[in-house]
């Protein structure tokens, strides 16, 4: 929700770190449809195979490889997906604490 969304962002002060904010308000399909990844690249005017999508959860991962997009995996420490569903990441990580520049190049 595009509540919740605002909510984090402000919360973190991350307002100017961001230019779009999208939520399933703005799409016809959910997760796991690469629609909003799709969109997201499209607002930003990239190529799919320019992004990398930080993801939590299989339906995330599904609809991030559909787009055509890298896709770095987090598991939801509390989801109830086995981690050898995650296979089709690019990388996974056991926190976000992990990711590093390099990883996103």
């Amino acid at each position: 929700r595009i509540e919740s969304i605002e909510q984090i962002v402000k919360k973190f002060g991350l307002e100017a770190s961001f230019e779009y904010l999208l939520s399933d308000r703005d799409i016809e399909f959910p997760k796991p449809h690469p629609h909003i990844f799709l969109e997201a690249a499209r607002l930003m005017g990239v190529t799919p195979k320019e992004c990398v999508v930080i993801e939590d959860s299989l339906a995330g991962l599904k609809a991030a490889k559909d787009a055509g997009m890298r896709c770095i995996i987090c598991p939801d420490p509390w989801g109830d997906e086995p981690l050898p569903d995650y296979t089709g990441a690019d990388v996974m990580v056991k926190s976000l604490n992990e990711v590093t520049l390099e990883m996103l190049k």
